[in-house]
């Protein structure tokens, strides 16, 4: 397994955080996990917590539209003038 890390994040690299992943990564699989941290910036290649607020982002997106496109909420809006504060989506 490969991850990324982003310069302003290697404080986190150590052996025993590398130690602690790597053995929670071969828990979850079953089996031995080699694990490599690369230090780069490059913003091609996503980081863990980057490829996390990706997904999140989506999820976060997908809600709105399903919140704003959801009959009883529409007929709500409708009937009593009420307000949507999109802010307050969270996904789940």
């Amino acid at each position: 397994v490969c991850l990324h890390l982003r310069s302003s994040q290697r404080h986190l690299n150590n052996r025993g955080a590398q130690q602690k992943l790597a053995e929670a990564l071969s828990t979850l699989k079953g089996s031995t996990v080699e694990l490599t941290i690369v230090e780069d910036d490059n913003p091609a290649v996503r980081t863990p917590l980057e490829w996390r607020q990706a997904i999140y982002e989506e999820k976060l997106a997908q809600a709105r539209e399903s919140i704003i496109a959801d009959n009883n909420i529409q007929t709500l809006r409708r009937f009593f003038d009420a307000e949507l504060d999109e802010e307050s989506i969270r996904p789940i």
